[in-house]
């Protein structure tokens, strides 16, 4: 895979160089760095080992195997749960972000998306009109945000992210649903590359939580790409 966005990081130069001739090199210097940072940001993975005991002991409870995203320093929404868990099993995220509006947030219910959803970038802005459709995203958001300019009335404001789940299928879910309204204005929301991972029973993927009394684990990758956690003995810990 290096060698592989390697190989086209070259090609990208090769085409600024070639169809850009008058750019300055300051700004080709930008576009290769923007390149390789967007490179970095690209993936993030979290390895997730359960001793078999455990595994044994969870699977015959009925337990799921959850994970949730933080936005706003809150973990309000179950990006994802899966009872197919094995001892071995590994969760990642690419920073792929859609947009959307809901009527309602309440604990242990499915969220349900009343307007959208509307793929969006960080750094972007985007409004939601006044007849409750969300507008075409564009650059000036603060960065590391997603800003929406809220015209409709109050609404709930959530967002989805793109992942690839423990089966290895791709998936697309919420990660955050505000807890109330947003009235009209300008709202911004900062994901935050943390999961928390735990495992309950009759869990499902898009339920709306506040406060997980289960045994958890928070995982920050922030500042890294890649972390293993391990549960063994009814216990987490980072490995």
């Amino acid at each position: 895979m290096k060698k592989f966005l390697a190989a086209l990081a070259v090609i990208l130069v090769a085409m600024v160089v070639v169809s850009s001739p008058v750019l300055a090199l300051s700004e080709q210097i930008e576009e290769i760095q923007n390149f390789y940072d967007a490179e970095k940001a690209v993936t993030k993975v979290v390895n997730i080992n359960i001793k078999e005991e455990d595994l044994e002991k969870l699977k015959l409870a009925g337990y799921t195997l959850c994970f949730a995203k933080n936005v706003r320093d809150q973990y309000n929404v179950v990006w994802s749960s899966s009872t197919d868990y094995l001892p071995t099993n590994n969760f990642t995220w690419t920073p792929q972000y859609e947009i959307f509006g809901s009527n309602e947030f309440i604990k242990g219910v499915k969220v349900k998306v009343s307007t959208g959803p509307k793929a969006m970038e960080l750094g972007q802005t985007i409004q939601l009109k006044a007849s409750g459709v969300f507008g075409t995203p564009e650059k000036g958001g603060e960065s590391n945000t997603l800003t929406v300019i809220n015209d409709y009335k109050d609404i709930h404001i959530g967002v989805m992210q793109e992942y690839t789940d423990i089966n290895g299928k791709l998936q697309v879910e919420p990660i955050y649903n505000s807890l109330i309204p947003e009235i009209k204005g300008t709202d911004t929301l900062n994901p935050v590359d943390k999961v928390q991972i735990w495992f309950e029973r009759d869990m499902d993927t898009g339920t709306m939580i506040e406060n997980v009394k289960s045994k958890k684990i928070e995982v920050d990758l922030t500042k890294a790409n890649e972390a293993t956690v391990m549960y063994a003995d009814e216990e987490w810990e980072k490995i």
